[in-house]
């Protein structure tokens, strides 16, 4: 989701790190932090895998509109991935989005370890996972 987001939230800075508020780069455009909320296998095929992620927007305290407007287009962006193509950056692996939907929206909530501004929301996507096999053995 990572991915995903930051070619749709440029500029602002998406990662999974906790922002810095001490750092200029964390603070001018917001900063949007993923979080793995879990997820679990679709019962009936074990391909398909319900991925859900909390999406944490910080903004400089005297600025929560543009943490809102952030919230609002991750929310949106992130909602709208169904039918897509996500490739995952360490291993060059494509997946994709069967379906995705916005299962909380975003409320401000404050964060005792970031003095920012935090918005919390939260998205599942399904996702086509990549069958497992055995090295050297083709799939059943």
């Amino acid at each position: 989701m990572v991915a995903y987001l930051q070619q749709m939230l440029a500029p602002t800075p998406v990662a999974t790190r906790l922002p810095q508020p001490s750092k200029t780069e964390d603070t001018i455009n917001g900063f949007v932090r993923v979080e793995v909320a879990g997820g679990q296998p679709n019962e009936s095929d074990s391909i398909l895998f319900a991925s859900s992620c909390i999406l944490h927007v910080y903004c400089t305290n005297n600025d929560e509109s543009r943490g809102e407007q952030i919230m609002t287009q991750a929310l949106a962006w992130a909602a709208n991935a169904e039918g897509t193509y996500v490739t995952h950056r360490s291993s060059g692996v494509d997946y994709f989005v069967t379906y995705s939907r916005i299962t909380s929206l975003g409320m401000k909530h404050a964060d005792p370890a970031v003095a920012m501004t935090r918005f919390r929301g939260m998205v599942t996507w399904v996702i086509h996972g990549q069958p497992l096999r055995t090295p050297g053995r083709p799939l059943d």
